[in-house]
């Protein structure tokens, strides 16, 4: 089993795997997220704790936390309005999710809220190219 397998299995063992929930019409869908987030120094952070608080997520390492998260119809699209909801959302507020994907049952990663940046690691590798200024 490879290492990102054992994590996997490791993620079900803990919430089960993706799974309808039948409670009348429609049914929910149970899936694992991981939610990675970044609100910047004025952001609603206490808002952001109590929604993960009610829904039990384990912490995993600085700003990621991890969840079994219940919804009906697209995962990010519902785990989107939930969070709206939850707490205050500006113009710094950046919140990536990974999940499985229902139908094809691989992991995907997008940003519900704001986009990616510029990674402060770009430009440490050996061989970038310089590039000259011209006047």
């Amino acid at each position: 089993m490879t290492h990102d397998a054992g994590i996997i299995e490791a993620a079900r063992g803990m919430f089960g795997e993706a799974s309808q929930i039948s409670m009348g019409v429609p049914s929910l869908v149970k899936n694992v997220v991981w939610i990675s987030y970044d609100l910047g120094v004025r952001g609603d952070y206490d808002g952001l704790y109590a929604w993960l608080d009610r829904h039990n997520a384990k912490e995993c390492g600085d700003s990621l936390a991890f969840i079994s998260y219940e919804y009906k119809g697209s995962l990010p699209n519902s785990l989107k309005a939930d969070l709206k909801t939850a707490f205050k959302i500006d113009g710094r507020t950046r919140i990536y999710v990974i999940y499985e994907d229902d139908q094809s049952g691989k992991f995907k990663g997008k940003f519900i809220f704001g986009h990616r940046k510029q990674a402060p690691w770009a430009g440490y590798a050996p061989g970038t190219a310089e590039i000259e200024d011209v006047a």
